[in-house]
C-alpha cells in the first residue's frame, strides 16, 4: 500500500533514504509524520506508538522473545538482562517498548561507548521502530551501527542456509536432530561460511545425566556466531550424521532484517530446555524477523522439536529445494552392503595396516578400506603419521584399478516428511481372566519403537509426557494407569568400525498391576548394546537399576537392578516388536518382577497426516507368584 505524505512531511529535513522507504512501506502508519527537527521527539513518537498499540505487534513480541506462560503471564524468554533496557522489561514489554524508544530519542552518554552504542546493542529495534513510526534514518540520535555495517560488508553474506544434522544415536544432544544456521560468504567455500547456533553451556558428557539437566532447564543456552568449519569440528559425531541443507529464500531485505537480529541475539543467555527452548526453536526468531509475515514460536506452546519446527518451517514456503549430504558413516554402511563378510573383513584388515593394499584386486574393498582408514584418523584412533603410512599404499592400489564410480548412498525420505509428534492412542481388550478393559494413551511428543520410523534415525525412540488412562473391571474403574514424564531409548548398532553404546533414561508414575490404584514413582537407567539382525531388525540387551519410590515400602525408596532385551522390526506399513525385562529387589524391596510384551502394529497410509495405525498388543506380568496379562486391540493417530 503507498502511503500519502501529510503535510507536516514539509517540516522535516530532506533525506533520499526515507523518501524511498516510505514509497514502498505498507502496513498500520501514523496519521501524521512527527517532525524531526524537534529536540525532544519522545513525547510525540510514545503518543503515536500507543495510537498504534506497538507493544501488542507480533514483531515486538518476536523481537522481546515474549511469550504467554501456562499461567497466563507474559515474559520474555531471554533471561540475560543485557537484553533490557527497561528494569521490567523481561516480564513488561509496554515497558520495554517505552524505555527503547526514549534511549533512541535521547540516548544516555554513560551508557553510549563508541564500541557498543545502543544501536550497536539493538539495530534490528532500531530499524524496527524507525519503519512503524514511518521515520527517516536519521531520526534517531543515535545513527545506524556503524560497526554491523563493516562486519557485513566484510564477511559479504549473500544467502542464509538452515541445515539440519540428523540424529544421532549416541550423543544424548543430538537425538532429536540438531537446526542451525549457515550465512554463506559470497565466492567462498561453505567452510568459510558463518554459523549461528543456539545450544548449552553442557558441564557433562554423561549422557543420562545431560538428559536431567537438559530437560529441567538446568542449563545457560547461548546463541554464538562462528565459523562453520568450527561448528562442525565441534560435533564428536560428524562422522555419523546426515546433514540436509535448506536455503532460505530471501531478498535483499530480507536478509537484513535477519543479520541484525542475530547481532542483538550472540553471547545473550537463556535457560535451555531439551524439548522446548531449544536449538531449534530459538533458531525460529531471527528467521521471523527475516520475514515478518511468518509466527511459527506462536504455534509450539509445550514442546518444540527439530524435526516439528523444520516440518512448519518448510510449510511456510520460505525454503528452497532441500540438499541431502551423506555422512562418512552412510557412506561406509552403503559400500559395506555392497560387498560380501569376507570382502568387508578385507578392508578392515587394509584399513587397520594387517595386509597389504597391493595384493588387492577389487576397487570397493579398497574403496570402503579408504573409508575407515580416513574415519579412524578423523576419529583421533590413529595419528597423522599412521594415517599417512596406511592411506598411501591404499590410495596407490585404488589408482592402479583405474577409474571407477563409487556406488553413492541413495537419497532417504527428507526429515520434514516424518509423522507428527503427537499421538492418541485408543485401546481395548481382556486382562487374563476375561475381564473387558480399555483406555486412552495421550502423547506430547515424539516417537516411539513401532511408530512409522520414516524420516527417523533408525533405533532412536523418545517418547515425552504420556498419559495413559484405562477403564478396568469391565470399564467400571477409570483410573491414571501410567504418566510418562520421558522415556529415552537409544539403541545403536555395532558396525564395522564402531560399537557405540545403547542407552535407556525414564521416569514415570504407574499404577501397581497387582494392587489397583496404588501408584509408585520409577527411575531407570539403562546401558548395552545393540545388535543389527537383519536389514530392518535390532536386537538389544542390556543392564538396568531401577529406582523405585513407592510408600507402602519399608524405606519409600527401592533399588532393583536388572536386564531388560527386546527385538523390533521396522517397516513403513507393517512393525513387530518384542521386549522384556527382569528386575530383583537388593535394597529396599524384595520384588522380584518380571514382564513380557509384544506387539505388532500396521500403518495402511504412512504418508498420509494425520498417520493412522492399528496393532495388536500382548503382554504379561509376573511378580510375587501372581501373573497378570492384557489382550489389547489398538488404534493410533498421530498428528
Amino acid at each position: 500500500m503507498h502511503r500519502t505524505l501529510s503535510p507536516a512531511y514539509a517540516r522535516i529535513r530532506p533525506c533520499v533514504c526515507f523518501f524511498v522507504f516510505a514509497l514502498f512501506f505498507s502496513g498500520p502508519v501514523p496519521a501524521e509524520i512527527p517532525d524531526v527537527s524537534e529536540p525532544d521527539l519522545f513525547p510525540e513518537l510514545w503518543e503515536i506508538a500507543k495510537d498504534l498499540e506497538l507493544w501488542n505487534h507480533p514483531e515486538w513480541w518476536s523481537l522481546g522473545h515474549y511469550h504467554r506462560t501456562l499461567w497466563l503471564r507474559v515474559e520474555s524468554r531471554i533471561d540475560d538482562p543485557r537484553f533490557f533496557i527497561a528494569p521490567n522489561g523481561k516480564t513488561n514489554r509496554r515497558a520495554e517498548l517505552k524505555a527503547t524508544l526514549r534511549a533512541f530519542t535521547s540516548p544516555d552518554p554513560a551508557e553510549e561507548t563508541e564500541e557498543r552504542t545502543l544501536s550497536c546493542r539493538f539495530p534490528a529495534r532500531r530499524r524496527w521502530l524507525l519503519e512503524k513510526l514511518a521515520l527517516p534514518e536519521d531520526a534517531f540520535a543515535s545513527p545506524d551501527c556503524d560497526t554491523y555495517h563493516q562486519v557485513i560488508a566484510q564477511l559479504q553474506i549473500e544467502r542464509a542456509t538452515v541445515v539440519y544434522p540428523a540424529a544421532y544415536l549416541n550423543n544424548p544432544a543430538s537425538m532429536f536432530g540438531h537446526l542451525l544456521l549457515v550465512l554463506d560468504r559470497e565466492g567462498k567455500s561453505r567452510l568459510l561460511s558463518r554459523a549461528v547456533n543456539y545450544g548449552a553451556d553442557v558441564d557433562t558428557g554423561f549422557g543420562p545425566l545431560y538428559m536431567i539437566k537438559g530437560i529441567f532447564g538446568l542449563y545457560d543456552g547461548m546463541f554464538a556466531v562462528m565459523s562453520y568449519d568450527q561448528k562442525v569440528s565441534e560435533y564428536n559425531s560428524v562422522n555419523r550424521r546426515d546433514i540436509w541443507e535448506y536455503p532460505l529464500n530471501l531478498d535483499g531485505d530480507g536478509l537484513d532484517r535477519l543479520l541484525r537480529r542475530v547481532w542483538e541475539l550472540q553471547e545473550l543467555k537463556s535457560r535451555y530446555f531439551f524439548f522446548k527452548e531449544n536449538c531449534a526453536f530459538n533458531l525460529m526468531y531471527p528467521i521471523e524477523a527475516a520475514h515478518p509475515d511468518i509466527q511459527i514460536t506462536r504455534g509450539f506452546r509445550f514442546s518444540a522439536i527439530p524435526v516439528s519446527l523444520l516440518k512448519e518451517l518448510t510449510a511456510t514456503g520460505i525454503t528452497g529445494e532441500p540438499v541431502y549430504r551423506p555422512s562418512k558413516s552412510t557412506v561406509m554402511a552403503h559400500l559395506a552392503d555392497k560387498l560380501t563378510p569376507e570382502q568387508r573383513a578385507r578392508a578392515l584388515s587394509i584399513a587397520r595396516g594387517e595386509s597389504p593394499a597391493e595384493e588387492e584386486a577389487e576397487a570397493l574393498v579398497l574403496s570402503l578400506a579408504m573409508e575407515l582408514t580416513f574415519f579412524d584418523y578423523t576419529e583421533k584412533r590413529i595419528p597423522p603419521e599412521t594415517y599417512r603410512e596406511r592411506v598411501t599404499p591404499i590410495m596407490m592400489a585404488r589408482s592402479a584399478l583405474g577409474a571407477a564410480p563409487v556406488p553413492q548412498p541413495p537419497v532417504p525420505p527428507a526429515p520434514e516428511t516424518s509423522h507428527d509428534p503427537r499421538r492418541i492412542f485408543l485401546y481395548g481388550g481382556t486382562d487374563r481372566e476375561g475381564t473387558g478393559l480399555g483406555g486412552v494413551r495421550l502423547r506430547a511428543a515424539y516417537h516411539d519403537w513401532l511408530d512409522v520410523p520414516t524420516g527417523f534415525a533408525p533405533g532412536s525412540y523418545i517418547t515425552f509426557f504420556e498419559a495413559d488412562l484405562r477403564a478396568s473391571n469391565d470399564f467400571e474403574r477409570w483410573s491414571l494407569h501410567r504418566l510418562t514424564l520421558v522415556d529415552i531409548r537409544s539403541l545403536a548398532p555395532r558396525t564395522l568400525w564402531t560399537s557405540p553404546l545403547s542407552w535407556t533414561v525414564s521416569f514415570r508414575v504407574e499404577e501397581d498391576r497387582f494392587q489397583p490404584e496404588h501408584h509408585r514413582g520409577v527411575a531407570q537407567f539403562a546401558t548395552g548394546k545393540t545388535w543389527r539382525t537383519g536389514e530392518n531388525t535390532l536386537a538389544y540387551l542390556k543392564l538396568e537399576n531401577t529406582i523405585v519410590a513407592d510408600q507402602t515400602l519399608p524405606h519409600t525408596l527401592a533399588w532393583e537392578p536388572g536386564v531388560q532385551w527386546g527385538f523390533a522390526r521396522e517397516g513403513e506399513r507393517l512393525r513387530a516388536g518384542l521386549r522384556g525385562h527382569h528386575r530383583f529387589g537388593v535394597w529396599g524391596s524384595a520384588a522380584a518382577r518380571h514382564s513380557a510384551e509384544a506387539e505388532v502394529r500396521w500403518t495402511p497410509a504412512p504418508e498420509h497426516v494425520p498417520n493412522l495405525s492399528v496393532g495388536l498388543l500382548f503382554a504379561h506380568f509376573h511378580e510375587k507368584g501372581e501373573d497378570v496379562q492384557d489382550r489389547l486391540f489398538t488404534l493410533g493417530l498421530t498428528f
